[in-house]
């Protein structure tokens, strides 16, 4: 079968350029080069039936094809993909015990088993929808083609849907078809009696999709006997020849049509659609199911289009007007039923200017509802069609700063512009006030930091004299922004110093912001657990400003290791039905991340960043502000492939504080993968960052511990040893107990002392830390003569035994000849020997 014998056959009209494009990569594939192709397309492109076309081609020169279709109800089903692709030729079973030996597995399998005998292409349908397992492996699969594996990879995913962790890929998107080859699938179906108007339509009407144009066509074939000519024909045309068919019929069909066609971008019931087209209950229900015999509608209690085409066909012939009008009278007909204000408002929302007073109390309390919904996308909606209605000069303001407020949550660009006229034009001091700060959050979510700093500041000194408590209010939202900034951040104590007299509410915000600055500076563990205990949040979290102390009071506990009380904050505002707004949500589940973190509980910590980054997105919040939580996680799983990705993936501009603890992070990974001496640089460099900011360590940042390591892999033991004692004298005089237990492990590592590793598993034994706790243990048990060495260590020794001298071991080793004397030293000292020769006698046989 060649390539024309598989377009002629499936009739892939206006396809032969993404057809002769699969083809060349299947010849590819088969001379030894492999690759991954990305068919990307909305739904009914015709991505199947490409991917069926590539199969049967694929089959014809010799591949053995493996296909499977992913579907969202089975994206529970782990490894579900991978199993349609490979069960029916891999012997091998599948291991929960060791995933990572069976990803591999299954990679050397495909490669030099099947790939040996023939060439072998992969095909994935619908590849977003895979189960989570399934697409790690592809990805894995992917990054491990070299030249000389004949090994193709080719998936279909919609244009809508993120690539995710997908494998790298040759992407090749499907678009509309063109007029030709929307013209050749008319033709397929009515003939070859049409007129250009006729295909233009068709082709504007179903945007060339394939699956669409194929549904309008079914239309025309329902019509087309004596009513409709295709040699006369456009754009009205198809709107007047639908409803002259239906009219004929029952002028009800016609009726409810339009009505539906009108309403269809808001919420509609059959009896709202009934009471707008002025039709009877029983004469709109007899319409609704010839409609749908006709396979022009879809539901029988909510009517919905079966097709975009049909819809676009019926609606071409509705004016602006007519749609408003009817969405007017909706609107209505629900109030008059006394319909909940939210489905009021869907379809006030779809309306020019009415005038009546009813319609700004609709669309206000809607607003309000989906805040308190968690919905700030729903709000602005309603609250931007209220400023449409004629309203006074002061209740316009008061509008405007709500919209600004609520944009905060949702669009964050768009507050800036709200928030700015608000700022320069309303004269009611408090909510001026209170739009500064707002305006500033606004900059701050859009990276613009120096800028939200200067409003602040700005606001502060116009305030001071005729308002000073606004002044001062807005001078702690400078005291928390201020964290982040190198130069702002060392005036934060002379800022402290002059200070005035807070509202109530800015003196528990600026509790909340004592309690966090005091678990990082230093200052008693139960000050800052008071602090943090008697300012956390009172009730429904309902402002970014109660927002900002509630992350303020919960870092604070973590970074003092009270984690339960931490947890229960969290949950407390992520069970709070008020407090469901996206960002208030993605917070509180970042900050709970944070906490199983620390307490070793990874699949928790992983499941709660996931969910915060879902969140989060909604405020079109980038993955900087979770960049280092997910590293810290990713090193601590030790995912070798997921360490690569992350290492490989450009770093994102963000603020000084985030971005040190990224670098403690990136350190991190580095050292899961072995490479310590750039884990040594990112850790130092953090360290020094740190310190601009006022700040010899962080929490969530242990940056000498880490720098300790990594020297010490290095074989610089001086400077391992001075890190690692100076971390060890700080955690003894903070005294909490993952923090003291690591330091102890770590200098017990590098002082290679029994002792402290003891004490470490000890006051360990004490804390959350379960994770940290088994390190210890593992490292205490490595204590022992035979497991006294560190792997590299062995490596030495191993050559050494043999009798290889310090430079062929440091060429084979790729080591300076001085960190293979620092080695030798060390193993020595652990077993007790002088000189090699007594090697043989310490070291078990396996390991020599």
């Amino acid at each position: 079968m060649d390539l024309a014998e598989v377009t002629q056959g499936r009739r892939l009209h206006g396809r032969d350029r993404e057809l002769d494009l699969l083809a060349a990569h299947l010849e590819r594939i088969g001379a030894g080069e492999p690759a991954v192709v990305t068919l990307t397309g909305a739904a009914g492109t015709g991505k199947t039936s490409l991917l069926t076309a590539a199969a049967e081609l694929a089959e014809a020169q010799g591949f053995l094809v493996l296909s499977a279709r992913a579907a969202k109800a089975e994206r529970d089903f782990a490894f579900g993909v991978v199993r349609q692709l490979l069960e029916r030729t891999l012997p091998l079973p599948l291991d929960h015990d060791d995933i990572q030996a069976q990803l591999h597995g299954w990679w050397l399998w495909l490669s030099a088993h099947l790939a040996e005998h023939f060439p072998v292409l992969l095909l994935v349908d619908d590849a977003e929808l895979a189960d989570p397992q399934s697409t790690r492996w592809l990805g894995y699969a992917a990054r491990r083609l070299a030249a000389g594996h004949r090994i193709g990879i080719l998936l279909t995913r919609s244009t809508d849907t993120p690539a995710g962790d997908s494998p790298p890929f040759h992407r090749l998107p499907l678009r509309g078809l063109d007029r030709q080859a929307c013209e050749l699938v008319i033709t397929d179906s009515l003939g070859g009696d049409l007129c250009p108007a006729f295909v233009e339509t068709c082709q504007v009407v179903s945007a060339g999709n394939p699956a669409r144009l194929t549904a309008l066509i079914r239309t025309c074939l329902e019509i087309r006997a004596s009513r409709l000519d295709l040699a006369v024909f456009g754009t009205p045309r198809l709107s007047e020849a639908v409803h002259r068919f239906l009219a004929e019929e029952d002028p009800a069909l016609a009726s409810l049509a339009r009505t539906v066609a009108a309403l269809d971008d808001a919420p509609i019931d059959l009896d709202l659609a009934a009471a707008v087209a002025g039709l009877t209950p029983s004469s709109a229900l007899r319409a609704a199911k010839r409609l749908r015999e006709l396979r022009f509608l879809t539901g029988a209690r909510k009517p919905a289009f079966a097709d975009r085409g049909v819809r676009v066909a019926i609606a071409s012939g509705l004016s602006p007007a007519e749609c408003q009008a009817a969405h007017a009278k909706a609107a209505r007909v629900l109030r008059r039923e006394q319909a909940p204000d939210r489905l009021v408002a869907a379809h006030l929302r779809k309306t020019d200017e009415i005038g009546e007073a009813w319609v700004t109390e609709v669309l206000l309390d809607a607003a309000g509802t989906a805040l308190a919904d968690g919905d700030p996308h729903e709000a602005v909606a309603h609250l931007r069609r209220v400023l449409r209605e004629p309203l006074p000069p002061e209740r316009r303001e008061a509008v405007l700063f709500e919209l600004g407020a609520a944009e905060v949550h949702a669009d964050p660009a768009a507050a800036v512009r709200t928030l700015t006229r608000v700022v320069e034009n309303d004269g009611e001091p408090a909510r001026r006030a209170r739009a500064t700060e707002l305006l500033s959050d606004a900059l701050w979510l859009s990276g613009r930091w120096n800028e939200a700093l200067n409003v602040l500041r700005e606001a502060v000194r116009f305030w001071s004299v005729s308002h000073p408590r606004l002044a001062a209010d807005l001078e702690v939202c400078v005291l928390y922004q201020s964290r982040h900034d190198p130069q702002a951040a060392v005036a934060i104590p002379r800022r402290l110093a002059a200070l005035g007299h807070t509202s109530e509410a800015g003196t528990r915000r600026l509790n909340a912001f004592l309690a966090a600055r005091g678990s990082v500076t230093g200052q008693p563990v139960a000050a800052v657990r008071r602090l943090a205990l008697e300012n956390g949040p009172t009730g429904p979290i309902t402002g970014l400003g109660e927002l900002r102390a509630f992350g303020a009071v919960v870092t604070a506990l973590t970074n003092i290791e009270e984690y339960d009380l931490a947890l229960l904050l969290c949950d407390k505002v992520l069970d709070d039905g008020a407090s469901g707004l996206p960002l208030a949500t993605g917070l509180a589940l970042l900050n709970r991340a944070e906490i199983h973190y620390q307490r070793g509980e990874l699949t928790s910590a992983g499941a709660d960043l996931e969910a915060a980054a879902d969140k989060l997105s909604l405020v079109d919040i980038k993955g900087e502000l979770l960049d280092g939580a997910r590293m810290r996680l990713v090193a601590a799983r030790g995912d070798q492939a997921e360490i690569e990705r992350l290492l490989a993936r450009k770093r994102t501009t963000t603020t000084y504080l985030r971005a040190c603890l990224t670098l403690h992070a990136r350190g991190l990974l580095h050292a899961a993968a072995g490479d310590h001496a750039s884990a040594l640089a990112d850790q130092l460099d953090c360290g020094r960052r740190l310190a601009h900011l006022g700040l010899t360590e962080h929490p969530q940042a242990p940056w000498r511990i880490a720098a300790a390591l990594a020297h010490f892999e290095l074989g610089n033991h001086e400077e391992a040893l001075a890190l690692a004692e100076s971390e060890l004298a700080s955690a003894r005089e903070r005294n909490l107990p993952r923090r003291l237990g690591v330091a102890l492990r770590v200098a017990g590592t590098v002082r290679d002392s029994p002792a402290l590793l003891i004490e470490a598993v000890e006051v360990l034994g004490r804390s959350q830390a379960r994770l940290e706790l088994a390190n210890a243990q593992a490292s205490l048990k490595r204590t022992e003569p035979d497991q006294a060495l560190t792997e590299r260590e062995r490596d030495v020794a191993t050559l050494a035994r043999k009798g290889w001298s310090n430079p062929e071991i440091a060429a084979a080793l790729v080591l300076s000849r001085r960190t293979v004397e620092f080695h030798l030293t060390n193993i020595y000292r652990k077993l007790d020997i002088s000189r090699r020769g007594q090697l043989a006698h310490k070291l078990p046989a396996k390991t020599g």
